[in-house]
């Protein structure tokens, strides 16, 4: 979401004399933070989540449209919660008809912890269901797939409007704060034309033969996507820097696993995932960057790989010398200004790297009234550049004067449609997290084949379909020497003839600190779903979605949504989520009605006794 502020945001002309002054004093405010906090003691493990909702109105004569009223529902659902003090907190996002939601504090440092997640999420629901107008419904899915056809807005309202400039969707689309139409019109002003989105069409018997991709032009095709993020405080700085490594690795494997994005303006696309689709939507870069036309080197142009919206380009973890340097094996453009000043103050290469790499971009809002601040005393300038870089994972210092800590936030995951649902992802991400901690596991493969595993996870059907860059690690007494693989999702989560998986690893944890009783049985339901994902027992929100259309009666084997069809999609998943909700309500009654182990009092996610900074250090990072 980036840093919010009211009041006047400059054009891309007016913020010209500042751009620079931003960038050098987010660096200084960087290091001010730093050497107050470098060496902070140890924190508690803190967590937490965020899901996106689309709201859209289904009247029972006509068709869905999106409901651009998402500020007003926000305030009325704060201003609730507030008052029957929940434990939830309702954030803008970028479209006008979504709203973003989390916990109102962090989850904690325990199994209770772990089974709260469905049941905060399952309080958002409730609390937005009991604001919302009668005909205004509440989807945790991947888009509103009509958005930017004939019939998404009511009344409609006319492209080409002068923030977007788009040829299909109205500017009543972007949220009406400031920020964001700043950040679509300044993103399509220093690119020099509209962004420009292509993603392959699914070819049917009867796709018409002059449609070879489906286009699209704006930021709000894929900002208006919905996803699933789940942030992780560190015990320490270091620790985050290990973190952050290990779970970039596990992003686009999470990603495929949720797969439930396929359709766009429209359409029936042949990816099932959203991740190229943002990507695209916020390229900012010229030409130049991006080798349209030649360089010109004197004027201190650079060559940019990616968008702003994409994969991490370096690791970052300092814990050995035996993270090879042949593991980031991306050619790494940086602001040399940037990492002159960082290491000539003490931080170290690596990290040095990192940041210098994040600062070849531009400030793209700024706010008129908050140019000149206290360097010392707030971060608004380097997270003006820090939160527009948008990455598969995010390595965030702690915000000054607070006592959140070093976090790393994990941000591909596809949002799923149930409450049940996200929160298997959640809580298995999580259990990750310990484990890779506790077991001090390597995953290093390259970071070229990340990347390559992320272009694997868009493929429609990637479960079946595709093999991932892989090294299943080294438990503690394993007799296995681990090497980087082409493997199957179900091979990665359940495992080889050479290595039980990462299934064996999280329920091995699970063993570790004595999650018995009703927390394992609620815990294992989170794990059989994972389970069933990854060897296609359990379909995809993807491919649910694209049978439902394959056999509506409407469909002409031609690539293409009617209204109608999605109408009745989105009613079909409206029933399924009430479904859900019944059932996972009794089956919460039968597991506690059960002979389990009380929850109270429940076990730590602390593993028994945690590895000294010694042993830490002895991660083997090797081949």
């Amino acid at each position: 979401m980036g840093f919010l502020a009211e009041g006047k945001t400059l054009t891309w002309e007016e913020s010209a004399p500042y751009r620079k002054y931003i960038k050098d004093h987010g660096i200084l405010q960087f290091l001010a933070l730093y050497n107050r906090l470098n060496d902070r003691p140890q924190d508690e493990f803190k967590w937490g989540d965020e899901v996106e909702y689309v709201l859209v109105k289904i009247p029972e004569d006509g068709f869905a449209t999106i409901c651009t009223e998402s500020a007003k529902y926000q305030k009325i659902g704060n201003d609730l919660a507030a008052e029957e003090n929940l434990n939830i907190k309702l954030l803008p996002e970028y479209g006008s008809f979504m709203i973003e939601a989390t916990p109102g504090t962090p989850y904690g440092d325990t199994t209770e912890a772990l089974l709260s997640v469905e049941d905060s999420l399952r309080l958002r629901r409730e609390t937005l269901e009991r604001i919302i107008d009668e005909d205004v419904y509440l989807f945790t899915v991947g888009n509103f797939s009509m958005l930017g056809t004939d019939t998404y807005l009511d009344p409609p309202s006319p492209a080409g409007q002068p923030i977007a400039e788009s040829l299909y969707v109205s500017d009543d689309v972007i949220n009406p704060h400031p920020r964001f139409g700043t950040l679509t019109k300044n993103i399509r002003t220093r690119r020099g034309e509209n962004v420009d989105i292509h993603i392959p069409i699914f070819q049917d018997e009867n796709t018409p033969e002059d449609i070879v991709d489906i286009h699209m032009d704006a930021m709000s095709f894929g900002m208006g996507c919905c996803c699933l993020q789940v942030t992780f405080q560190a015990r320490t700085l270091w620790e985050a820097r290990c973190l952050y490594d290990q779970l970039a690795i596990l992003t686009p494997i999470m990603m495929a696993l949720g797969a439930s994005t396929p359709f766009h303006r429209g359409m029936i696309s042949d990816i099932d995932c959203r991740w190229t689709v943002i990507s695209q939507s916020v390229d900012d870069r010229t030409e130049m960057e991006r080798g349209v036309v030649p360089l010109e080197e004197e004027n201190g142009q650079q060559q940019i790989a990616k968008s702003r919206y994409d994969t991490i380009d370096c690791f970052l973890c300092e814990c050995t010398d035996l993270l090879d340097d042949n593991m980031n094996d991306i050619p790494l453009v940086i602001d040399q200004d940037a990492y002159e000043t960082l290491r000539a103050n003490g931080v170290d290469d690596r990290l040095s790297k990192h940041f210098a790499h994040l600062w070849i971009r531009e400030p793209l809002v700024i706010y008129s009234h908050r140019i000149e601040v206290d360097d010392d005393s707030t971060t608004e300038h380097f997270e003006n550049i820090q939160s527009t870089n948008w990455q598969n994972v995010r390595f965030k210092p702690p915000p000054p004067n607070s006592d959140i800590g070093w976090r790393v936030e994990f941000r591909t995951m596809e949002i799923q449609l149930t409450e049940f649902e996200n929160a298997a992802y959640v809580v298995f991400v999580a259990l990750l997290n310990r484990a890779i901690l506790y077991f001090k596991l390597n995953l290093y493969t390259y970071l070229s084949q990340v990347d390559e595993n992320m272009v694997r996870a868009h493929q429609r059907d990637a479960i079946n379909t595709q093999t991932f860059h892989f090294k299943q690690p080294k438990m503690p007494n394993d007799d296995y020497e681990p090497v980087i693989e082409e493997l199957t999702l179900a091979q990665i989560f359940c495992g080889t003839e050479n290595h039980p998986g990462l299934l064996h690893i999280v329920s091995a944890y699970l063993d570790e600190i004595n999650c018995t009783g009703y927390d394992r049985e609620r815990i294992d339901s989170y794990l059989n779903l994972i389970r069933g994902r990854s060897t296609g027992e359990i379909e995809t929100t993807a491919t649910m979605m694209r049978n439902f259309v394959a056999n509506h009666n409407e469909y002409a084997q031609d690539s293409m949504l009617t209204p109608q069809i999605y109408k009745d999609l989105l009613l079909h998943i409206d029933q399924r989520v009430k479904e859900s909700l019944e059932a996972r309500s009794a089956q919460a009654q039968e597991f506690s009605s059960s002979p389990h182990s009380p929850l109270v009092p429940t076990p730590s996610l602390k593993p028994k006794a945690s590895p000294s900074m010694e042993d830490m250090a002895m991660i083997s990072v090797s081949l």
